[in-house]
C-alpha cells in the first residue's frame, strides 16, 4: 500500500515543540505537509492546522516507507532521545528518494558546574557514584537504568507527560506517586529552578 498521490511532499516527524513549530510555520505559509506524532496525546499537540494532515501513532520502518512514498522532503524533529525513530526516519527516507533533515534544537553552552554525560546509561552510573536527590526529565521510558541506583525511589523525582501510560510506568518501575510530576512542555527556566528547588 502506497500514500495517496495527493499526499503532501512535505513530512514533518513532528516529536518536539520545534516539530510542532515547524508545523505551525508551514501552515502559515501555505504549505502543505503532513506531521506524524508518536502518540493521539502528540497528535492533539500538534492541534489543527490549515494544511496540514496529522497522523497520530508510532510507525516501524516498513510503516514509514508507505506513508513517506511520494514525499520530497521529511523533517526529523523528533526529541533528541528518539534514536530509533531518527534511525528509521532516514532508512525509510532514502528507501523512497526523500531529502532528510534533522531539525534539532541548537547547543547552548552548558553553564558552569553543569556535569555532561553521553547516555541515559552514564547518568545514572553517575548518580550512583554521587548522592543527593534529582529530576529525571528523560521519559517514562528510560527509567530502567535509574532503577539500578541504590535508594532510587528516596532519592529521584521524575517528570514525564501527563499520561496515564507514562505514569502508569513510574509506578510500575517503583517510583512512588509522591515523586512522579506529570507535565507537559515547554518549561520556563523559572519553572525549572522552582522544581529543582
Amino acid at each position: 500500500m502506497t500514500a495517496p498521490a495527493s499526499a503532501p511532499a512535505l513530512r514533518i516527524f513532528a516529536g518536539t515543540t520545534e516539530g510542532r513549530l515547524l508545523c505551525e510555520w508551514a501552515s502559515g505559509a501555505g504549505i502543505p505537509a503532513r506531521a506524524y506524532a508518536a502518540t493521539e496525546y502528540g497528535g492533539e499537540l500538534l492541534g489543527e492546522l490549515p494544511g496540514i494532515e496529522v497522523h497520530a501513532g508510532r510507525l516501524d520502518e516498513a510503516d514509514m516507507e508507505r506513508e513517506l512514498s511520494g514525499a520530497r522532503i521529511v523533517v526529523d524533529a523528533t526529541h533528541p532521545f528518539a534514536t530509533l525513530a531518527s534511525g528509521n526516519i532516514r532508512a525509510a527516507s532514502l528507501a523512497v528518494g526523500a531529502r532528510c533533515l534533522r531539525l534539532a534544537r541548537p547547543v547552548e553552552a552548558l553553564p558552569k558546574g553543569v556535569v555532561s554525560v553521553a547516555s541515559i546509561a552514564c547518568a545514572a552510573r553517575f548518580l550512583s557514584e554521587n548522592p543527593g536527590r534529582a529530576l529525571l526529565t528523560t521519559g517514562s521510558k528510560e527509567l530502567a537504568p535509574y532503577t539500578r541506583v541504590a535508594d532510587f525511589a528516596e532519592r529521584f523525582f521524575v517528570r514525564v507527560l501527563p499520561l496515564p501510560g507514562a505514569i502508569t510506568k513510574c509506578i510500575d518501575a517503583g517510583f512512588s506517586p509522591s515523586h512522579v510530576i506529570g507535565m507537559q512542555g515547554p518549561f520556563t527556566r523559572e519553572l525549572n529552578e522552582a522544581m529543582l528547588r
